[in-house]
């Protein structure tokens, strides 16, 4: 998305996010290997407009202690998917909306 300039909606991110949220499911939730997963999960969730597969990436993200504790860069990033997930519920997301969720939620 962020390197050829395509949204959610491409093939090939759908694709890409599609094999990762299958991986994820193979991978049963703990906080070792969530913990070493949360920024793929927050990657693959800037290309994730499913309720569904949203609700799984949040679950496993609160499970991780940074992600859950306010003022860390993991509840940050969770903030940040909050965001973009808000402002995008009818339409597809593209990498822009990255950096106004995080302008509005870490303001930089």
């Amino acid at each position: 998305m962020g390197l050829c300039g395509a949204d959610s909606s491409d093939a090939r991110i759908i694709k890409v996010q599609r094999q990762f949220m299958s991986l994820l499911e193979t991978v049963r939730p703990r906080r070792n290997p969530d913990s070493f997963l949360v920024l793929p999960m927050t990657i693959i969730g800037m290309a994730t407009s499913s309720p569904a597969d949203q609700s799984i990436l949040l679950t496993r993200l609160w499970g991780v202690g940074e992600c859950s504790k306010p003022g860390t860069m993991g509840n940050d990033l969770v903030r940040i998917l909050n965001d973009v997930w808000s402002r995008t519920v009818n339409r597809p997301i593209v990498w822009s909306d990255l950096r106004i969720a995080c302008l509005g939620v870490v303001g930089m």
